[in-house]
């Protein structure tokens, strides 16, 4: 049962819970981290060029590549047109709910984290809009599928999450090197 919640900020809710644990008399108190829904595509361009994001990440003290992604920002708003919104605003490119292929939901973290990884894939039609105004910090690159491999065996692609949306786009033959 929930004990307390601790409200740090728009993306940060710690939850304290006393749990007793199926077929035991014990209780324990664990803490949880309580965030809201992300989503991320894997997306490609006509000419299957991949399109990943650059940016400066203050946890990791360092550069990283990703793919776009990104919190869902209201209970309104759905997981897809949160995909949608986030590719658009890290890279120019629009899309629309028909290119967005969903590719299943994971569980970020079963021992702290209370929220969902909604994973698409996306072919990506048209080249990125002209009006678009890039997101400070963020550098959206395009790389081809030889230079992907190469950032994901060197380590340079690391992030945990979106290599398991790789494996899930590679897996249901979407994506292949």
């Amino acid at each position: 049962k929930k004990i307390s919640e601790k409200y740090i900020s728009k993306w940060l809710t710690i939850v304290e819970k006393e749990v007793k644990f199926p077929h035991s008399s014990i209780e324990k108190t664990y803490y949880s981290v309580k965030l809201a829904d992300y989503v991320a595509a894997i997306a490609i361009t006509k000419d299957e060029q991949i399109l990943l994001v650059k940016q400066y990440r203050p946890v990791v003290d360092g550069y990283t590549y990703e793919l776009p992604s990104g919190m869902i920002d209201t209970p309104e708003e759905s997981s897809e047109h949160a995909v949608i919104r986030e590719v658009y605003e890290e890279t120019g490119y629009s899309c629309g709910l028909n290119e967005v292929v969903f590719l299943g939901k994971l569980v970020p973290d079963t021992g702290r984290l209370e929220n969902i990884l909604w994973c698409y894939y996306i072919e990506l039609n048209d080249q990125p809009l002209e009006e678009w105004e890039m997101e400070a910090g963020v550098e959206p690159i395009l790389v081809s599928k030889e230079r992907f491999q190469e950032l994901l065996n060197t380590g340079k692609f690391n992030h945990a999450l979106h290599l398991a949306i790789v494996g899930l786009a590679y897996s249901k033959g979407y994506f292949k090197f």
